[in-house]
């Protein structure tokens, strides 16, 4: 079958006037693009060529042997810069190709002036008459007359096409449809088709990729690396017809850079590019990576890493960090079963698999301490927590959860621990020491108070000086004070030791309340301080559940205190009332009060105010100490208030009946 010329925009060769037809199958006619317009049959043929399609580039089917005596300096930067003028860089004359089989022929070319345009006209070389023999006017006939109609091809044509083979408008539209970017480069690197997705990706206009080259579109921190790489399709160091993959940052209009994937291969003197957007997978990649450098920081911090056990798999997924923990090479150790194992402390080995088949059974997460041999000999503590991964059965088919190490936790609690158990035991030892101390003092102590009273008394009959009764009178004082102070002491150490118990009964409470402050009149009295007492009438006879002696001895520690403190003509109010099921006592006085700073600590076991008013006054300190824990032991609540140079006001809720709570409940 004969071959016939094809020509750019029509789809009919009856429409190319032929001034003969020996003429137009010897020439070709390339417009100011470069773009071939025509070709006739032997050129064609001489080329090796089946068909020349639509937009077909001069210098993708001809083979110039010497390529920069045809093109100028101007058009030699391969790849760096777009020109649209291909007549001004062509230069006429006598161009050697070589042919496809190896061969070389020679064709005479020469740049013709119409009347609108410039073409660049080419002939075989053995024609008997060559472009340079013919008047210009005569080309530029035959130019007219060969250059194609402009006809609007419309849908009609559709119905002469052959369904078996896509037509250039299939391929055309296909491109449009697709969502990757088609960009089809000429040698030199100029953009000669590109589809809607290159200019949407990219946010140029057509007229302006038209003017570029492939690596204007490159981003300059990537120039380097494509070039290399478009080269080796370029100079045939490439196999035939293979594909090469590349990614790169492409610079768009507005100067963003979005990473596309390019798949690049050569047909025939044409670079065709097919790339993939890949900005959101590298944004998503990049994201993914910072979150897992971050994970990756923050479980070194925590000492901590994370693994994966899919059931049935020997291999078990670990972070970076439990390589660390375990003290062994990432490279050189795979974590399994056995190789873990083989770690573990051999008596805690059996007991750990067995929390793992439990959860296994049970579906239930769990939590375990094991420990472990690193490679340098030394034992660490670890604790690991699971959970089960199950399927939509129901199944189990993995566990996952975390690792920590716990060696210096563990290390500080066994340290606690020693600690608290030497201090518990120096305790025992000083709450044994009091109570015997206690108890031989307080013999002698009873004696000296015993023998002394009875002297005072002159029971076995007068004393011969009267001096010698100030002297008794002060040996019985200083007896009974020290007896009191021994007496604080072994109480507050049952208090503190949980061995105070109270010994609870039923009995009116205005009794012991009266009795206490009938006893500190006296001293009061010396002072000339007044003690008023106000009970209201529902608690007069009110009976309550609790520890007489105790009670007895709250009221007797608020009002020494008040007294101790209050100065000449002091005033102690005392007010009891009824309220929420419970008894509500407050002693207020108008003494020397309490720096605000000390109120914190006062309550405390031996902490005494210190100041110009009090430095005078003798005390364990600790009838505040004691006050407070016999009132908590009741399950009731003490409050304190006080203002220096005004007087101190102690407030004191206590329930109606107490309940005996055990000896490990008694403190707070």
């Amino acid at each position: 079958m004969a071959q016939t010329p094809i020509l750019r925009r029509t789809s009919d060769d009856s429409q190319i006037a032929q001034t003969t037809a020996s003429q137009s199958a010897k020439r070709m006619l390339v417009d100011a693009q470069g773009r071939v317009v025509f070709m006739g049959n032997e050129i064609q043929n001489l080329l090796g060529l089946k068909s020349v399609g639509a937009d077909t580039d001069l210098m993708d089917v001809v083979e110039f042997t010497d390529r920069d005596s045809v093109i100028s300096d101007r058009g030699q930067a391969l790849f760096g810069g777009g020109n649209t003028d291909f007549v001004s860089m062509f230069t006429s004359g006598s161009h050697e190709i070589t042919l496809t089989n190896g061969k070389t022929v020679t064709l005479d070319f020469d740049i013709i002036q119409t009347q609108n345009a410039e073409f660049i006209v080419g002939v075989m070389n053995d024609a008997e008459e060559r472009s340079s023999n013919v008047p210009s006017e005569d080309i530029q006939g035959w130019i007219s007359q060969t250059l194609p109609v402009n006809e609007d091809v419309n849908d009609t044509e559709d119905e002469h096409e052959d369904l078996g083979e896509f037509t250039q408008r299939d391929i055309s539209n296909f491109m449009e449809m697709s969502e990757e970017i088609m960009i089809k480069c000429s040698k030199n690197g100029s953009l000669r088709n590109f589809n809607k997705k290159c200019l949407s990706t990219l946010g140029f206009e057509e007229s302006d990729l038209v003017a570029m080259e492939f690596m204007d579109i490159i981003a300059p921190e990537d120039k380097s690396t494509v070039r290399p790489i478009v080269m080796q399709i370029i100079n045939g160091e490439a196999e035939k017809h293979q594909i090469v993959h590349f990614e790169a940052r492409m610079l768009c209009e507005n100067g963003e850079r979005r990473w596309i994937h390019w798949q690049q291969r050569k047909f025939g003197h044409a670079l065709y590019f097919v790339g993939q957007d890949l900005t959101q997978i590298k944004y998503q990649q990049l994201k993914l990576k910072r979150q897992q450098e971050q994970l990756s920081k923050a479980q070194s911090i925590g000492r901590m890493g994370h693994w994966t056990w899919a059931l049935g798999r020997e291999e078990i997924e670990w972070s970076d960090e439990l390589y660390r923990i375990f003290g062994v090479d990432q490279d050189n150790f795979l974590p399994t079963i056995d190789s873990i194992g083989k770690l573990v402390v051999r008596r805690d080995l059996g007991r750990t698999m067995q929390i793992f088949q439990r959860a296994m059974m049970s579906k239930c997460n769990f939590e375990t301490d094991f420990r472990i041999k690193t490679e340098n000999g030394k034992e660490k503590h670890l604790r690991c927590e699971g959970r089960c991964q199950t399927d939509e059965d129901g199944d189990v088919t993995a566990i996952f959860g975390i690792m920590r190490d716990i060696t210096e936790q563990f290390e500080h609690e066994t340290e606690l621990h020693r600690a608290k158990e030497a201090a518990e035991n120096a305790y025992a030892a000083k709450s044994q020491f009091l109570a015997n101390m206690s108890h031989e003092l307080r013999t002698p102590l009873n004696a000296i108070i015993g023998f002394s009273e009875m002297i005072q008394r002159q029971l076995l009959g007068p004393i011969g000086t009267e001096q010698y009764l100030d002297y008794i009178n002060g040996i019985r004082e200083s007896g009974e004070h020290l007896l009191d102070l021994i007496t604080d002491i072994l109480d507050m150490s049952k208090i503190e030791s949980g061995k105070y118990e109270l010994d609870l009964e039923k009995f009116e409470f205005n009794k012991p309340l009266d009795v206490a402050i009938h006893m500190m009149e006296g001293r009061a009295l010396d002072q000339n301080i007044k003690i008023n007492l106000n009970l209201s009438e529902s608690l007069k006879e009110r009976k309550i559940v609790a520890d007489r002696r105790a009670i007895m001895q709250i009221m007797l520690n608020l009002l020494s205190n008040a007294v101790k403190f209050s100065g000449e003509n002091g005033i102690i109010e005392v007010c009891c009332e009824e309220r929420d099921n419970g008894i509500f006592i407050k002693v207020a006085d108008n003494g020397i009060g309490i720096p605000p700073n000390k109120l914190q600590t006062i309550l405390k076991p031996f902490e005494q105010v210190s100041n110009q008013y009090s430095r005078g006054h003798e005390g364990s300190g600790l009838g505040l100490a004691i006050t407070k824990e016999l009132v908590e032991l009741h399950g009731g609540h003490l409050h304190l208030e006080s203002e220096l140079n005004v007087g101190t006001t102690v407030h004191i809720r206590l329930p109606f009946e107490v309940i005996q709570r055990p000896k490990d409940q008694t403190r707070h």
